[in-house]
């Protein structure tokens, strides 16, 4: 019989239990929580012995036993020994599930970065993602940023750039809500890698500075390691090894301080890294050795396949038959570990390798491959700055591809590998304006773009006026992270439109395809600069040549070589002799052909800046037997063609932009941002005024003087106008963005540019070099005319070089009125107008006609 109320004896002896066993372990507990909180070794195996006593005691307490096993799990992460953590977070997670379901996700947090830890990237993600909405239903902010960043973390090991940075930038702004200045820092340095890692190196620096800048305010002075050992990566990115090499000794030296082997590992990697782009190869060994075995250690598979790799890559380039294995190996610990950026690497090395053999089916499979992951990579990130910048940090793979598919004798396949290779961001950016991503996007992300370029053009303003290397220095970081800023706010800008999802990625051109592109008489030269050899493909309507060319370094010399004899305006007849027998004579006997009427160039890097027009081609300049138009982007004019009809033809003909008054008010912001004072291009005056009579009063906008404004622009509803154009300066800045076009209250600058919104037949740039800039690989030249082109432009003419103001005016003359009054197409019109200036006396030199160029659409 049971008497309701009393409790079994043995019960009451199992109470009586716990209760005396509860000291005990509350007690072994606290002390190994004293011990971590200095985590020497000593300390951390004493607070081990501690909890591995503890989590084994009996009787068991349900909620001090788990937290036992869970202390103990830390404590094994701390030590690196993550098979041993893994048990003891699993064992702590199965009790949390039964008798502390709070507690659980904070075990499952540690388990996925277990699995991280031990190169299961794929598992760890999944982990993380299963413990984000516990956080978010506990209302743990702090515990969802963390998860967040065990994402980033895990999709970055992954090769998942875009999803890596999403997952850091939701972190980053619950740490800025939260106040947290070091989580913010760490936030800041991680996104800098990824950045560093996609060739941004500008925007990877300014996330190192700004993470250093929040440890120095919070006094921590072991987490700069962890920026220091990047901007080495960085640097050994930007192949400068010898500035690697001081930033790599600091991360060692703050990682023997702190203890941090782990940090001392990947140190020592990346200065090794530096020591064999220097070819010292018996300073790095030792430190890869170093760097492997500690990776190798702690359990560390994806470190240790991108050391394996390096070696690899060092006995490749000395030719060390070891070079296979090493490779080989990396590869397969790669596929393990789900590491898809780190397979196209050593797909890459290995491509290398097998043609060096001689084995180019092995070799082309594995470069395939490897540009397969890269174009699967690219194609995830909606950032188009980052699409350009990792583009060109992988161009290296593009041109072993097209060489081994030349040395394979299949000249076609190679060309469109070629055009796969460059003028991809043009027709990304102008699916972009075509396609109106920016309309239907929340009023506040705009506005937050536009903010960022405000402060971007008055910091630009303080550059120019900073009074000493210090304050330069503190003035061109925060333009660094105004970049960054501005960048971001366009990325989002893109990703939050409802046209994106629909947004269709343009295609390179097949060969056929290229062909319908031209015209009948249409010659174009295809070039494709590479390290050691270049290709140059002569492409009709019918037929396909292709011709090898000296290598890059040997081409760009030539290239400068003219540009300084024709902008010296000496004697240029050698320069551009040597220029042609390199660049054109190969074409033979398909440029001097009667029928040819138009010369197409598909430039790259330094190419694009040849004024092809002076180069003789026979007994005579290339511009005295055809019209000669740049191509930046096959696939862009193709978009072009094919979307343009579709959108509302411009009401207006013609906006007139000209000699702006830089009064001493808006001088300075007139200026680069350490440039000249500018003055006034009198003849630009005529030169507008003649435009403007061409065409009738109500057709045309005539826009002088102090109303020759970037406020006139915003006004004037610029996309009305079927042709546009500026006489005034036109001001580089090595940050593209702040490039611009001088006008009387400021630079319209070409991150405002590339938002106009155009339907413009044709912009005219009738300024000094404003169809150069900064290159690119694959790219080409980041241009004010290219900013235009990217705005929805169909042709932009601009110019190669300091132009002369009154030469200009009556160049322009000429081109207007074949353009205007004989209805002549954009290329013919400029021929006509070139070889005019050129038969006056006093301006046959090339100087003076030459550096005219059209880019985009001839027709």
């Amino acid at each position: 019989m049971r008497v309701r109320g009393l409790i079994p004896a043995g019960v009451l002896l199992l109470l009586a239990q716990l209760a005396s066993a509860q000291p005990d372990l509350e007690r072994l507990i606290d002390e190994a929580d004293t011990l971590r909180r200095k985590p020497t070794r000593e300390n951390l195996e004493r607070a081990r012995e501690l909890l591995l006593k503890a989590s084994s005691s009996k009787p068991e307490h349900p909620k001090l036993t788990a937290k036992a096993f869970y202390r103990l799990g830390q404590v094994y992460q701390t030590l690196r020994e993550h098979e041993q953590a893994l048990a003891a977070l699993s064992e702590a997670r199965r009790r949390f599930d039964a008798n502390q379901p709070e507690m659980a996700p904070f075990a499952l947090h540690n388990i996925a970065a277990c699995h991280l830890a031990l190169g299961d990237p794929a598992t760890a993600a999944a982990l993380y993602e299963e413990v984000l909405p516990m956080r978010r239903q506990a209302g743990d902010r702090a515990g969802e940023a963390y998860t967040y960043y065990g994402i980033a973390a895990a999709n970055w090991s992954l090769g998942e750039a875009a999803a890596a940075l999403d997952a850091y930038r939701k972190a980053l702004a619950i740490w800025q809500d939260l106040r947290s200045l070091a989580n913010q820092a760490h936030t800041h340095n991680s996104m800098g890698l990824i950045f560093a890692m996609l060739g941004d190196y500008g925007r990877a620096k300014a996330g190192f500075e700004q993470a250093l800048a929040l440890w120095q305010k919070e006094g921590d002075k072991t987490s700069p390691l962890l920026a220091w050992n990047n901007w080495c990566l960085a640097s050994v990115g930007e192949r400068q090894y010898a500035a690697a090499i001081p930033r790599c000794q600091t991360a060692i030296d703050l990682a023997r301080a702190s203890g941090d082997f782990q940090g001392m590992a990947y140190a020592a990697h990346n200065m090794a890294n530096a020591y064999a782009g220097l070819k010292m190869p018996e300073k790095a060994m030792p430190l890869y050795e170093l760097s492997l075995s500690s990776k190798r250690e702690s359990g560390d598979r994806w470190g240790e396949a991108a050391t394996l790799h390096a070696i690899g890559e060092m006995l490749l380039e000395t030719r060390d038959p070891g070079a296979a294995d090493l490779l080989e190996r990396a590869l397969a610990l790669r596929r393990e570990t789900g590491d898809r950026a780190g397979q196209a690497q050593s797909l890459g090395a290995l491509a290398r390798l097998y043609g060096s053999q001689g084995d180019l089916s092995r070799s082309l499979g594995a470069i395939e491959e490897a540009i397969g992951l890269i174009e699967a990579q690219r194609a995830k990130l909606a950032s188009q700055d980052l699409r350009a910048s990792y583009l060109a940090s992988v161009r290296d793979f593009y041109e072993l591809h097209v060489d081994l598919l030349m040395r394979s004798g299949r000249p076609g396949p190679a060309l469109e590998a070629a055009m796969r290779a460059r003028g991809r961001s043009l027709a990304d950016r102008l699916a972009d304006t075509l396609g109106g991503i920016r309309k239907g996007v929340d009023p506040k992300l705009l506005d937050r773009q536009r903010a960022a370029g405000r402060r971007l053009d008055a910091q630009a303003e303080l550059l120019r006026q900073a009074a000493s290397p210090r304050e330069h220095a503190a003035v061109r970081r925060r333009i660094d992270a105004l970049l960054s800023e501005y960048r971001d706010a366009a990325e989002q800008i893109r990703v939050a439109s409802p046209k994106y999802a629909a947004l269709a990625q343009p295609e390179a051109l097949s060969v056929a395809e290229l062909q319908e592109v031209l015209d009948r008489g249409d010659v174009l030269l295809q070039y494709f600069p590479g390290k050691v050899r270049s290709f140059l493909w002569v492409v009709t309507r019918k037929d396909l040549a292709v011709h090898t060319l000296p290598g890059r370094s040997r081409i760009e010399a030539d290239v400068r070589t003219l540009l300084s004899a024709v902008t010296a305006r000496g004697d240029v007849t050698a320069a551009a002799a040597r220029a042609a027998r390199t660049l054109l004579e190969p074409a033979g006997g398909a440029l001097l052909s009667p029928g040819v009427r138009r010369v197409v160039i598909a430039a790259d890097g330094e190419i694009e800046s040849v004024p092809f027009a002076a180069l003789p081609a026979g007994d005579r300049p290339l511009a005295a037997r055809a019209e000669i138009a740049y191509l930046p982007s096959a696939a862009a004019l193709r978009l072009f063609r094919a979307e343009g009809p579709r959108r509302a033809a411009p009401s207006r003909q013609i906006a007139l932009f000209a000699d702006p008054v830089y009064s001493s008010d808006a001088r300075g912001a007139a200026r680069t941002a350490n440039g000249p004072d500018l003055p006034r291009l009198r003849f630009s005056r005529l030169e507008a005024e003649a435009i403007a009579k061409l065409t009738p009063a109500p057709s045309r906008l005539l826009v002088l003087d102090q109303d020759a404004s970037r406020q006139t622009t915003e006004r004037a509803r610029l996309g009305d106008f079927r042709i546009i154009h500026f006489a005034t300066h036109s001001l580089l800045d090595s940050r593209p963005e702040l490039s611009g076009i001088a006008l009387s209250d400021g630079l319209l600058r070409l991150h405002e540019i590339y938002n106009l919104d155009l339907r413009a037949r044709l912009v005219t740039l009738s300024s000094c070099r404003s169809a150069v800039g900064g290159a690119l690989q694959g790219d080409g030249l980041a241009s004010i005319a290219r900013g235009f082109l990217y705005a929805g432009a169909a042709a932009v003419a601009g110019t190669l070089w300091d132009i002369d103001d009154r030469a200009t005016s009556e160049l322009m003359k000429h081109f207007y009125e074949a353009l205007l009054l004989r209805q002549w197409p954009p290329a013919a019109a400029l021929r006509a107008a070139q070889l005019a200036i050129r038969a006056r006396p006093g301006w046959e030199h090339p100087y003076y006609w030459a550096g005219f160029v059209l880019h985009g659409e001839w027709r």
